[in-house]
């Protein structure tokens, strides 16, 4: 989990970060992928339908064109996107847990990458440790939604 922890950070924090790479994946899959409001509505026909109504209904048109073109995409475009975001979605709160935190409970410093022998943690409290194992069991819970091929 340690090498993951910079890209689902960025990726989960970071809005930017994250429309980068829907984009990146939608321009590889897709020939010729529609990203400007002029690839929807022409502004001769925005300028019309200006005319006969008003900006809302600019507004209901290119959301109607937008949802015809999003019906059109097969559905393998959308498998195919799950799978390359879907573990950053589903490993975000594994990844992202804050161990540090947690084994300072039981009087453990985790500094840098983690050591390989076994450490060695004293007891603590139930109570000071229910949140964590609560985000604990939701991060796992997540990370198994990932599936076997994993």
């Amino acid at each position: 989990m340690f090498p993951l922890i910079g890209l689902v950070r960025d990726f989960s924090r970071n809005p930017r970060f994250i429309q980068e790479a829907f984009v990146y994946l939608v321009q590889a899959r897709l020939v010729g992928p529609k990203s400007s409001l002029e690839d929807f509505i022409e502004p001769e026909e925005m300028v019309e339908v200006l005319q006969e109504g008003e900006a809302r209904d600019v507004r209901s048109e290119v959301a109607r064109r937008v949802d015809a073109h999003f019906d059109e995409l097969p559905a393998e475009f959308y498998n195919e996107l799950q799978s390359g975001l879907g573990p950053l979605l589903y490993l975000r709160g594994l990844v992202l847990l804050p161990f540090a935190s947690i084994f300072s409970n039981f009087s453990y410093t985790l500094a840098g990458l983690p050591e390989r022998e076994t450490p060695h943690f004293t007891s603590s409290s139930v109570a000071l440790l229910l949140e964590s194992m609560e985000k604990l069991y939701h991060g796992v819970f997540m990370a198994l939604r990932l599936g076997s091929d994993w």
